[in-house]
């Protein structure tokens, strides 16, 4: 359970080699044998401006499974990220080595992404709390620590705005809280809305026996309602059964929920991406001892 998606310019001759040669060293995760992200710099057109260190933005441009580059940039254009967006693993490239360094490599995630057939895709951004996530088309494909302290502008290669491309577009984000006891008319027909069924069974279930959405049952004895904290509570059953709130882009939060552990293994679910992957919290009954096993679980898969 998840309580809770771009200047053209042409040097030659001995005025290339000067400016090739006044570069500041680089960083990357490209491999030696592999092309650099950064080998053309020529024909930068800005896309976006991001101004808050809490936000979301995103822009169009043209899209190939090979590889679509987004630099990252501060205002002065000293700062500089040239990021290789690839379908199965991106690579980025980073000037000057005193900020990419060892420890921004360890920091940086690179994510596999489902085959995209589009030939212009929705480049995202998500920036906060010192981190920046690349999103093509909803789905995560690079996440990088924050270097930027200031305004954070992402550019494309001149070659790669699409025809009629509109302007970017950045959304702040504040803080947001979300709750659910669940107490609403047991009738209503949106009794979760704010929930999406991944896999399973999920109602409501009533302190006085009766389940809303997959089956009713009454009980001989009836609790008071009054004298319980929770009229109403979810309810879910199947193998693998799950069910999600918020969003994917929520990457950092803290949420608590109250569980009844019966038979098999229930537990909780949190950071889960577009992709279906997420991080869980369970509980386990040994069935020879009895004893509560407790884990938690990375990248695994969800319904």
């Amino acid at each position: 359970m998840h309580p809770i998606s771009k200047t053209l310019l042409t040097l030659t001759g001995l005025l290339l080699s000067l400016t090739l040669a006044a570069e500041p060293p680089v960083t990357s995760n490209v491999p030696p044998a592999a092309p650099s992200a950064a080998a053309i710099d020529t024909g930068w057109i800005q896309r976006l401006t991001m101004v808050h260190s809490e936000s979301l933005g995103d822009f169009t441009m043209r899209w190939n499974d090979t590889g679509t580059v987004v630099r990252l940039s501060d205002a002065s254009g000293v700062t500089n990220l040239v990021c290789t967006l690839k379908r199965r693993r991106s690579v980025w490239k980073g000037s000057p080595t005193a900020v990419f360094d060892a420890a921004f490599g360890d920091g940086a995630l690179v994510t596999a992404m489902h085959r995209n057939t589009n030939s212009v895709a929705t480049v995202a951004l998500r920036r906060s709390r010192q981190r920046c996530v690349l999103y093509v088309d909803g789905q995560p494909a690079l996440a990088v620590p924050d270097v930027w302290p200031g305004p954070l502008t992402l550019s494309i290669h001149a070659a790669d705005l699409p025809e009629a491309a509109e302007e970017g577009f950045e959304q702040r984000l504040g803080p947001f809280t979300f709750n659910d006891d669940f107490l609403i008319d047991k009738e209503s027909p949106q009794a979760l809305k704010y929930w999406e069924t991944v896999s399973g069974d999920w109602g409501l279930h009533a302190v006085t026996g009766t389940t809303v959405g997959i089956q009713r049952r009454e009980l001989k004895r009836f609790p008071k309602p009054e004298r319980s904290p929770n009229f109403y509570s979810l309810n879910g059953h199947g193998a693998n059964a799950a069910i999600l709130a918020g969003e994917s882009f929520y990457n950092h939060y803290t949420y608590q929920a109250s569980v009844q552990h019966n038979a098999g293994t229930n537990g909780l679910l949190f950071l889960v991406t577009d992709a279906g992957m997420g991080l869980a919290f369970t509980v386990h009954t040994d069935p020879a001892s009895g004893y509560l096993t407790l884990a938690l679980w990375n990248r695994t898969p969800v319904g």
